[in-house]
């Protein structure tokens, strides 16, 4: 008895559990509708329909969302109300559609193929029959109500129709006439969460909703055979995302109910599979859906060579004026030419500007450890160039060469991540950066004093301007799993160069550029990482020294380089934030 009675307390902890899970979620995050937003759906036999998200259409005191189809309907037998609607509204009280006149349409037509259908196998002998459908059905029709709670029905609309059948002698006498009366009331019902795969990728946490009519039919005389045919709608809704899947099965209304064997009534199936889309951001999209800021969160990545490093959100860092969020990183930076101001951030601000990142000194170290590897290179070149020297018997001297040289580099003191509003295909600025290599070549001639050391200086200016762009919204798969509604970020650096020697400035081809793509997954963070840096100074250098016999054709091609660096999310854990210590501080 103890058991049981354990059991069930479980149970119903479970069932409330579940529904407040649907309860605390908002309507709109399972119906999108930001204008420019569009799915393309494709049924079983290939057919496709476009759904965008269009202009709200304003009308006497009221403003409705709206979407536009294409192909545009053309038979109304084929309308799908729960897919095809065209005014809504989304509000504290859930999605409510505003499609009563084509319900309307779709039920004329179905009743008219019906009756038609009718006239074809049991035609009148030699009256004339005709026919009107009237429909009267509710302005709105409630599709989603919030809370979102599982197993709880709700009344979506009422429809009441009527057939009036007539028929007529040859003298267009009236002879006979029938109305039939429909009373039509539909059902919604959210049933479950499912994984739906479809053309366009698998998506999870699907809320899985069914659709279910219940109708009457009243006439003049009593009758016999069956009740009337019902429709039901199963429809998969993806959050972010909206529907990706929807499911009709549709009897015929008044023919199920004919008592003749010989007029078999019929099912009409259609199934409808998201193939492709593009969701826009909405004004109101927050940039920390994308950038979790709890303290006690973590991220393992793995990079092409099994590395790992970790991330962890740890308590915010106050320095003055300011109150900044912080990671930290395992393993630790060492070597500053592996810095990266993205995935080595280590505070950040999340504010009405977006999202901050406080990395200016630490982006000056990683650049200028970068162009100082770059400036050994050509110091390995003359010191190769000083051996070929020595062991030329023509030249009458002997002569050392030397390379001193000093890089200095000044950054931005914070970098712009994200900015406020999230908009595809906006660019923003993201840092500036300007750096200065003072180099100054020494030649000594070996057999005169130490002190004879001519020497000519040659400096070069670099200005780096990296911008940001979201470019499109992507599902990405990772070892840590399948991630949907991606942000995919692309970080691009321009760079100018001024040199003091007006021959080397001439000569110089294009500077090396980095571009960086990176993932974020909403309430996940950065799921995948991917960076391909050239070389800044030496790309620009291989076009003046291509001439020069102490440059190799194996120079060249490492002046022309890049490096490529991938990481992708291992596993990880977001921390819920505590809104109420949060509140207090």
């Amino acid at each position: 008895m103890l058991n049981k009675l354990c059991l069930t307390f479980v149970s119903i902890l479970f069932l409330c559990f579940c529904i407040t899970i649907f309860g605390n979620e908002s309507s709109s995050v399972y119906f999108p509708s930001e204008v420019g937003s569009y799915w393309v759906y494709e049924d079983e036999d290939g057919n496709e329909i476009t759904r965008e998200s269009v202009e709200d259409k304003v009308i006497p005191a009221q403003t409705f969302h709206a979407f536009s189809y294409e192909p545009a309907i053309e038979e109304w037998f084929d309308y799908i109300p729960h897919l095809q609607p065209n005014r809504f509204k989304v509000d504290d009280d859930g999605i409510t559609f505003y499609n009563s006149d084509e319900i309307a349409e779709l039920i004329k037509a179905r009743l008219t193929r019906e009756i038609e259908t009718l006239i074809l196998m049991e035609p009148p002998d030699d009256e004339e029959i005709s026919y009107e459908v009237i429909t009267d059905s509710s302005e709105q029709y409630l599709f989603l109500p919030l809370p979102i709670s599982l197993n709880e029905e709700w009344d979506t609309g009422t429809l009441k129709t009527t057939l009036q059948i007539s028929i007529n002698d040859h003298g267009n006498n009236d002879i006979g006439r029938m109305d039939i009366h429909f009373s039509v009331i539909e059902s919604g019902t959210v049933v479950d969460r499912e994984t739906v795969e479809t053309p366009a990728g698998t998506f999870e946490e699907c809320i899985k909703i069914e659709f279910r009519t219940e109708t009457e039919m009243s006439m003049a005389f009593e009758r016999d055979g069956n009740p009337p045919g019902e429709t039901v709608t199963t429809l998969w809704l993806a959050p972010n995302v909206g529907i990706v899947k929807c499911h009709r099965e549709m009897e015929d209304m008044f023919l199920k109910t004919a008592p003749i064997d010989e007029l078999p009534f019929t099912t009409t199936e259609n199934t409808l599979e998201l193939k492709k889309y593009e969701i826009k951001p909405t004004e109101t999209e927050t940039n920390t859906n994308y950038f979790p800021v709890s303290p006690g969160s973590y991220w393992v990545y793995v990079d092409q060579d099994g590395n790992e490093l970790t991330r962890r959100a740890l308590e915010d860092e106050v320095i003055p004026d300011k109150r900044l969020k912080a990671f930290n990183y395992k393993p630790a930076i060492e070597n500053w030419e592996e810095y990266d101001v993205y995935t080595n951030s280590e505070l950040y601000e999340v504010s009405d500007d977006g999202i901050v990142l406080h990395v200016g000194v630490s982006a000056a170290k990683g650049l200028k450890a970068r162009l100082k590897k770059e400036v050994d290179v050509i110091e390995k070149i003359t010191n190769r160039f000083q051996e070929s020297m020595k062991n030329d018997t023509t030249t009458q001297e002997q002569r050392s060469f030397e390379i001193k040289y000093e890089v200095d580099v000044k950054s931005e003191e914070s970098l712009q991540f994200l900015p406020d509003i999230i908009q595809t295909n906006e660019e923003w600025d993201v840092a500036k950066f300007e750096a200065k290599i003072d180099m100054q070549y020494f030649s000594t001639n070996t057999q005169n004093r130490p002190n004879n050391r001519p020497f000519s200086r040659n400096i070069w200016d670099f200005t780096i301007i990296e911008t940001g762009k979201i470019v499109s919204r992507e599902s990405i798969e990772t070892t840590a799993g399948k991630f949907n509604d991606c942000l995919k970020v692309e970080f691009r650096t321009e760079t100018t160069i001024n040199v003091s020697d007006s021959w080397q400035s001439e000569e110089l081809g294009t500077p090396g550029e980095t571009t960086t793509t990176i993932w974020i997954a909403p309430h996940v963070g950065i799921v995948k990482f991917k960076k391909q840096s050239e070389n800044i100074m030496l790309k620009a250098l291989s076009k003046s020294t291509e001439n020069e016999k102490v440059i190799t054709e194996a120079d060249i091609e490492m002046f022309n380089s890049f490096e490529e660096e991938t990481l992708e999310l291992k596993e990880y854990e977001i921390k819920t934030v505590d809104k109420e210590k949060d509140n207090k501080n």
